[in-house]
């Protein structure tokens, strides 16, 4: 077995490669994922198939014998399993170092304690401190912003994700790890506290004016000079375009003043300013122009603006016509949000007190995917009123959730009603996944992929069986 230094230095060999090339940077986050106990075909789809299963194979066999692990020469088949424990033992000996030395975060091989079930179910988000709390996206966030520390210009990251994939937990953690460095300034936008007159008004300058205000609200406190700005409401009434107004403002009397060495900008729900297509569109266009508009910022003698990190839900594509990629498409670097893992689910179980084999936790992934917050609320279920479920009674119990819209995923299962219900071409289509028939409306797959309703699984668009059942019990069966 290797000794810890010669592991650290393969795994600092790794990470100093993963700066110059791709393909070092590919297995650095397979080497991870493999110690999370995540498998070659769950590392595929959580790289969003990127790369091609057998090229993850591959690296997964150059990590083995880089580690001392001898290759096996058939890829992650039968014998890979093997291959992976070793591995996973290996680090698992130098855990604690490991994470002394920040080459490790999230460490799944660590003995679980079980948790008494919290007093509710979680409904926002979960803090790292927290014995629930796994790790998702806060890493690929950090090493985002460790990548422009001695750079000039400032990050847009781009959140979107559909509903209880943990946006907000991965905001307010990133906040907390940011507000460390004391000349780091981070302020937080809430959009759904925005004045709901002008949040859900039809005129686009009153929403942008509401969005100034918010951003003013939040950095007043860190502004250099004792002058106050203007009035915002004053200068709103000035002979301008809207998109002059809120860049000429930002620039003059917020960002050009911030005390702070480095500031960050963090946007969430902001799916909720986006009530009308139409102002959707012209507001994430303006949103688009201001982020391009700092890279003349030392040609016009512009301050420099904020890292901005932005989320939002994706469900809002069902009420656009023709959806073409993302809302703020091109603006910034989008950071898809996976699911959970087979092994973070398995683990998470673990952390409720409920011990799954690999067939169950396999059924409740056929039911409810990987979404965060459907599999806390399931396990939470389980554990406070003390079910014992197994393989085989697991269908029974999703499907009377189902039938009686239970009020563990109420509000999922209402939402998919009224969207299917309110779009008849939506629930065509979509009736086509469910029952295996082939179909290319590009338009009409964006949609239901955006809204959660299906994703790409082994190349293939599948649909979690909690929304098939709902489809079939409350709309296809009733009409």
């Amino acid at each position: 077995m290797l000794e810890y230094q010669q592991v650290l230095g393969k795994i600092e060999e790794i990470e100093d490669k993963s700066q110059e090339n791709d393909k070092e940077m590919r297995c650095h986050t397979i080497l991870l994922e493999l110690i999370k106990h995540n498998r070659p075909t769950e590392i595929y789809n959580k790289l969003n198939h990127v790369y091609t299963l057998k090229r993850i194979q591959k690296d997964a066999d150059a990590i083995y014998e880089m580690f001392g692990i001898k290759s096996n020469k058939t890829g992650l088949g039968k014998r890979g399993k093997g291959y992976q424990l070793k591995l996973i033992e290996l680090f698992k000996c130098y855990s604690n170092k490991l994470v002394r030395d920040n080459k490790l975060d999230y460490v799944p091989f660590q003995e679980i304690e079980p948790q008494c079930p919290p007093n509710e179910p979680f409904t926002g988000p979960i803090s790292r401190e927290s014995p629930y709390y796994v790790e998702s996206i806060n890493d690929t966030l950090l090493r985002n912003f460790k990548s422009i520390e001695n750079k000039r210009e400032s990050l847009l990251i781009r959140l979107p994700a559909p509903k209880g994939r943990g946006k907000s937990t991965a905001l307010v953690n990133l906040q907390r790890e940011l507000s460390k460095d004391e000349d780091h300034f981070v302020g937080f936008v809430d959009c759904q506290t925005a004045d709901s007159s002008r949040r859900d008004s039809e005129d686009f300058d009153s929403l942008v004016y509401e969005f100034t205000r918010l951003i003013l609200r939040e950095f007043r406190s860190v502004l250099q000079d004792k002058d106050k700005p203007p009035s915002l409401k004053e200068y709103w009434n000035q002979d301008m375009d809207t998109d002059t107004k809120i860049i000429s403002f930002l620039n003059e009397y917020v960002f050009r003043k911030i005390s702070y060495t480095k500031s960050t900008l963090i946007i969430e729900n902001f799916d909720s300013m986006l009530n009308r297509e139409q102002i959707s569109v012209d507001f994430c266009d303006l949103l688009r122009s201001v982020y391009e508009s700092r890279i003349n910022r030392d040609i016009k003698n512009l301050p420099k603006w904020p890292n901005i990190v932005i989320a939002y839900s994706t469900e809002p594509y069902a009420g656009v016509e023709e959806p073409k990629g993302s809302l703020l498409f091109n603006a910034g670097i989008p950071v898809p949000i996976p699911e959970f893992s087979f092994g973070q689910i398995k683990f998470q179980a673990k952390r409720y007190g409920l011990t799954f084999d690999d067939a169950t936790v396999e059924k409740i992934t056929e039911w409810i995917g990987g979404n965060p917050d459907l599999i806390n609320r399931v396990l939470y279920h389980l554990a406070s009123q003390k079910i014992t479920i197994e393989e085989k009674k697991i269908d029974d119990f999703f499907r009377e959730v189902v039938k009686e819209k239970s009020e563990i995923f109420d509000d999922y299962l209402v939402e998919v009603i009224h969207i299917l219900t309110k779009n008849k071409k939506l629930a065509e289509y979509y009736e086509k996944t469910i029952k295996n028939i082939a179909w290319e409306e590009i338009s009409i797959r964006t949609k239901l992929m955006k809204i959660g309703l299906v994703k790409y699984k082994n190349n293939k668009l599948v649909s979690c069986k909690l929304y098939q059942e709902c489809y079939l019990e409350h709309l296809k069966n009733k009409s």
